[in-house]
């Protein structure tokens, strides 16, 4: 169906969300912090959405998605990003919005919200 990116330090939360995307039929790449998934985009030109832990070491998800929305948006104007994440701070999650995040999950994920927030991120790059 689609080419979705995990990135997330932690090798179980990512196979955990991996199976689950994985049973949707969509193609999944994993990437453990930020600077791992800039490469992966750059190799993978067709990722339609990513999930993003906030932090991680090298470059956490604030920083990454401050790259790919703010420095990159002519390269990734197409890509819906998603956090997961331990973290419940209201004043991350405004700033995540406000840089075009369509939704925030909180660590541990169910597999019905790793599907909604999936399904609400592909339905917006089809209409874009």
């Amino acid at each position: 169906m689609a080419k979705i990116l995990i990135i997330d330090d932690s090798r179980m939360v990512r196979s955990i969300i991996h199976k689950i995307l994985k049973k949707e039929n969509h193609e999944v790449i994993e990437a453990s912090d930020g600077l791992e998934a800039i490469k992966a985009l750059k190799e993978h030109r067709d990722i339609e959405m990513v999930f993003v832990d906030v932090h991680m070491p090298n470059m956490d998800g604030l920083a990454f998605i401050r790259e790919i929305v703010v420095n990159d948006k002519d390269i990734y104007p197409e890509v819906s990003i998603a956090v997961v994440s331990t973290e419940n701070r209201q004043d991350l999650k405004k700033l995540a919005k406000l840089s075009g995040v369509i939704g925030w999950l909180e660590k541990p994920v169910s597999r019905e919200k790793v599907i909604e927030l999936a399904n609400k991120g592909l339905e917006g790059t089809k209409s874009a």
